[in-house]
């Protein structure tokens, strides 16, 4: 299981790259990693407020000071944001997320 993870994890970097660059993914669809993932992957990002503004601006009140983290699903879809690390584990734990490291 944790070489399955290890793959998915690769993929999933490749297309948040990818993603912040706006470019198209290395070698996959959005669609094959999300069915890939099948719900089970994530990761979490640590942005600054003004990041967090600029790549979610649906999201309002979003604290203006201090490091936010927010979990995505292995398509890059916006699961939460919160202001703790802590807070965004437990959401995914709660969603029976793994949660994979992105380089």
């Amino acid at each position: 299981m944790l070489a399955r993870f290890m793959g998915v994890a690769s993929l999933i970097q490749g297309l948040a790259r990818a993603k912040e660059a706006n470019m198209s993914s290395p070698g996959i669809s959005e669609l094959e990693l999300s069915r890939l993932g099948r719900g089970e992957v994530g990761y979490v990002k640590v942005l600054t407020p003004k990041q967090a503004q600029t790549m979610f601006p649906m999201v309002e009140g979003l604290p203006k000071t201090g490091n936010l983290f927010s979990l995505h699903a292995a398509d890059g879809t916006l699961i939460a944001v919160t202001d703790t690390r802590k807070a965004v584990l437990s959401h995914a734990m709660d969603g029976e997320l793994e949660i994979v490291p992105l380089h």
